[in-house]
């Protein structure tokens, strides 16, 4: 079968969740379809959008003829006109998706669903196609994403840099969700044959259980390399660790509030974080965090250690005591994951996605979002003990295998399509 893949970026460069489970389900149904990828409006505007595609062919997908004309063709636009093609109308994504029609796959399909691209280029196709949820969407209003970003700035309001990411990331899926109506959209093309979800949690959070489409919570909905099993240790060596995108959304400034309280108690504790800085406004928010961190008086109880390579970061994690995990957007956390294979426990927020994930583990030790001096309580209680419980260790087994992943998602586009569902 011939089968379409629509999501909005498979950029290699990009590093993510999503973007992962994304390349994971791709190289499984790469073994049994023959894939074409669709680049998305977003990536055929981007300055580099024919690199981009030239490194994805390189990686074995296909393209279409296609999308190499709208790539040239749409080369060179202002931002303005580009910010105005994404975010306020559908007229260029239906251009797109008339231009791929010409070259259309028997079934299209979305891995990390967060465009809007695929309702078009499956409508235009006049084919069915599915969708894999990871959210959360920031709520289903601009009151309910604004309500998001105050409580993940944590005071910053009043700087640029707050100012900028609210433009940029709060106007952005406020415009995804309310301008395009994205959460509505696929229930409305007529073509929306399943919707799969990584977590129940995000189902719940945006209404979107019975709505007349088959819908499944995966199991399991990510999965970790088995390998990782064999850096567990028990020789912990007491600090605390980070590792996300450096970000507003991912709780980043409450981490010095969480070790203000920690180093109350214990004034040796430390927390070590590394990720890519990034540039723009993630360097924004990362400027802002090591002013907090100044402010309380934490510069020797803080420590950056960069973007580290994969061995590194296997023996950072499986070493510390715990991690602190205080973010706002996640649906199935990796990084929950893979600190638990590594045998290290953590304290996260209980956001929707990480509560229906990981809700009722030991190891995984749940607050409000927001309540900090929580989270350091509950940090302050753990010992530094290999994350061993018997319910750690079903959810590992169930979660070794990324293949079980494609599995799933392979036999819902299969019994789709032999029914007609095409």
């Amino acid at each position: 079968m011939r089968l379409g893949i629509s999501t909005e970026s498979l950029d290699p460069s990009f590093i993510g969740g999503g973007h992962e489970h994304a390349w994971r389900v791709i190289g499984y149904l790469r073994e049994r379809h023959d894939l074409v990828y669709y680049p998305s409006l977003r990536t055929l505007t981007e300055p580099n959008a024919e690199q981009i595609m030239k490194e994805l062919e390189a990686r074995g997908l296909e393209i279409p003829s296609a999308a190499f004309s709208l790539a040239h063709s749409l080369s060179g636009i202002g931002t303005a006109r580009r910010y105005s093609w994404l975010f306020l109308s559908h007229l260029k994504y239906q251009e797109v998706a008339r231009e791929y029609a010409s070259e259309p796959s028997d079934f299209y399909f979305d891995p990390n669903y967060y465009g809007i691209d695929v309702n078009f280029v499956a409508s235009a196709a006049q084919r069915g196609y599915g969708l894999t949820i990871h959210g959360p969407y920031f709520g289903a209003s601009l009151s309910g994403n604004v309500r998001n970003f105050v409580a993940s700035a944590r005071g910053s309001l009043t700087t640029p840099c707050a100012a900028r990411a609210l433009l940029t990331r709060v106007a952005y899926n406020n415009a995804l969700r309310v301008t395009r109506e994205k959460l509505s959209l696929p229930f409305r093309t007529g073509r929306l044959r399943f919707l799969a979800a990584v977590s129940r949690g995000t189902l719940e959070e945006h209404g979107l259980l019975d709505r007349g489409v088959r819908t499944v919570v995966l199991r399991p909905a990510n999965a970790f390399d088995p390998g990782l099993l064999d850096h567990r240790t028990s020789d912990k060596e007491g600090y605390f660790v980070y590792y996300a995108r450096l970000v507003f959304e991912k709780g980043l400034l409450h981490l010095p509030e969480v070790m203000r309280v920690v180093t109350e108690k214990r004034p040796e504790a430390r927390l070590l974080i590394f990720g890519p800085q990034g540039k723009g406004y993630q360097r924004c928010v990362l400027d802002l965090f090591w002013k907090r961190v100044k402010r309380y008086g934490l510069e020797d109880n803080v420590r950056y250690l960069g973007v580290l390579p994969r061995p590194e970061v296997y023996r950072v994690v499986s070493r510390a005591r715990a991690l602190l995990y205080p973010s706002f957007s996640d649906a199935f956390s990796l990084v929950l994951l893979e600190t638990l294979a590594l045998g290290t426990q953590g304290v996260a927020y209980a956001i929707p996605g990480v509560r229906s994930a990981f809700g009722g583990l030991p190891d995984v030790r749940l607050v409000q979002p927001g309540d900090v001096e929580g989270m350091a309580e509950e940090a302050l209680s753990l010992r530094g003990e290999v994350a061993d419980d018997q319910r750690t260790q079903a959810l590992l087994r169930e979660h070794s295998d990324w293949r079980a992943v494609g599995r799933q998602l392979n036999s819902l586009i299969e019994a789709t399509t032999s029914s007609g569902g095409s």
